[in-house]
């Protein structure tokens, strides 16, 4: 007797299943967008408030190896302060020989800084539009604080305060006074 032969059995998805997972796919991915965003901006932060610390290290350090003075500035150029408190534009860091507080003709300069990530402002406390290292290290005047602002606002801002000893720290931006970049 023959036995009738077995219909080959049929695999794959129906329209229904493919919605299905696609609509998961979708609801997973705009949920991981925002924080990838945020991790984004975080990292631009942290990233740039290390480039201030290491430059503030590096004055720090020349200042006392070379018993100089050491000026760090915001600068657009490299090659002059600006004089104002925006920092995002670019920094510079150079040996004051004559004790100025100006860049003149042989002193060196140790380092020039870029402007930072679109999208990031770093503003210095009002009234400190350099931060003068001496020879022992200190940094002259009261404690200076530079804030790292993003479009996330007061409540993700960072500092970098460098204290009279010369010391710079990071952290929380306590004193919420950021104003967000232009998105």
């Amino acid at each position: 007797m023959n036995s009738p032969v077995p219909a080959p059995r049929q695999t794959g998805l129906t329209l229904i299943e493919l919605m299905t997972v696609l609509a998961v796919a979708a609801i997973l991915a705009g949920t991981a967008v925002p924080s990838m965003k945020n991790l984004m901006l975080h990292q631009q932060q942290v990233s740039a408030l290390n480039a201030y610390v290491g430059s503030f290290n590096l004055a720090r350090s020349h200042a006392v190896s070379h018993v100089s003075q050491v000026i760090a500035c915001p600068s657009r150029d490299g090659a002059t302060c600006t004089g104002g408190l925006a920092w995002e534009h670019g920094w510079l860091l150079y040996q004051d020989d004559n004790r100025n507080r100006r860049l003149d003709a042989g002193e060196p300069v140790l380092s020039v800084a870029g402007p930072l990530r679109p999208g990031l402002t770093a503003t210095s406390s009002i009234g400190r539009p350099q931060l003068v290292y001496r020879s022992d290290g200190s940094a002259a005047g009261s404690n200076l604080r530079l804030t790292l602002c993003d479009q996330r606002g007061s409540d993700r801002a960072r500092s970098v305060v460098i204290n009279n000893a010369g010391r710079p720290r990071t952290g929380p931006d306590e004193l919420r006074r950021c104003t967000p970049p232009a998105a």
